[in-house]
């Protein structure tokens, strides 16, 4: 039984950690040439008018090539810590998206965030969504 548990226990220990990357990439979305954007869709949920909602995302490069990224915020209300920068290979770069909330109407509010993105091979744009529902404080 133990000589059959040892056989089996690889496989068993790769099978969960398929599943924990196929779990982890759920709410993310990976591209074909090894950038994963985790983030792309938030929801906020309440944010009391005058305190700041803050999404993040996050950039992962998984190439051996550096990745160049801008993000331009939706509108005024709206902004991002490092608007401009590029992720290095085998690196992660959070960018924190902050709106402020004195700006916004009441009620249900959408916001995005455009990124462009090029590599040495390619470059493309990827929108982020952040959903929040702003109350009166």
């Amino acid at each position: 039984m133990l000589k059959r548990l040892r056989r089996v226990a690889p496989f068993l220990l790769f099978g969960i950690a398929a599943l924990c990357l196929f779990s982890a990439t759920i709410s993310s979305k990976m591209y074909s040439h090894g950038l994963m954007v985790q983030g792309l869709v938030t929801n906020l949920g309440s944010v009391k008018r005058g305190d700041g909602a803050i999404s993040r995302l996050r950039l992962i490069n998984l190439t051996a090539d550096p990745v160049r990224f801008y993000a331009l915020p939706s509108c005024g209300c709206t902004s991002v810590d490092l608007p401009n920068s590029t992720v290095a290979p085998l690196h992660l770069v959070t960018i924190t998206v902050r709106i402020d909330t004195n700006k916004v109407a009441p009620g249900i509010n959408h916001k995005n965030v455009l990124l462009y993105l090029a590599s040495n091979h390619m470059s493309w744009q990827q929108n982020a969504f952040i959903t929040f529902n702003c109350t009166q404080g």
